[in-house]
């Protein structure tokens, strides 16, 4: 999540230039040793994206409370399902975007898979969660 929030402040146009000074500030400190000086680079894009994927591959695959069969069985349908709208985007980019668009649709679509995956698994968890109690009351 903080990743998520920060990849957002670094891509609003009207924060970004401020959120960006400060992160290349953050990366000056680091990077301002004699040893990296040759290694500068704007490594905020980097930096935050690694941490996007590190956390969503975390959030969508970590063990449930109760971890079995039919946990299983939805955890591989929304996978399925959201490679499936993925490569739709991507279809629908490929057709209709061009230029500076469609890279970045294209950079965008390195999360939208585990994006689409984490909603859709956890939408189903909660709907037939509630149809159950539904169905004891």
């Amino acid at each position: 999540m903080p990743f998520a929030l920060l990849s957002i402040l670094y891509m609003w146009p009207p924060l970004s230039r401020e959120s960006q000074n400060a992160l290349d500030d953050i990366l000056r400190l680091i990077t301002d040793k004699p040893s990296f000086r040759h290694l500068y680079a704007d490594l905020g894009d980097e930096f935050i994206s690694v941490g996007l994927l590190v956390g969503l591959i975390l959030t969508a695959f970590s063990k449930e409370k109760i971890e079995d069969e039919w946990v299983a069985k939805i955890r591989l349908e929304s996978l399925l399902w959201s490679v499936y709208v993925n490569t739709g985007l991507v279809f629908l980019a490929i057709l209709f975007l061009y230029s500076d668009a469609f890279l970045s649709a294209m950079i965008y679509n390195l999360f939208t898979t585990l994006i689409f995956f984490i909603i859709r698994f956890n939408f189903m968890i909660w709907s037939e969660n509630r149809k159950m109690n539904n169905s004891l009351t």
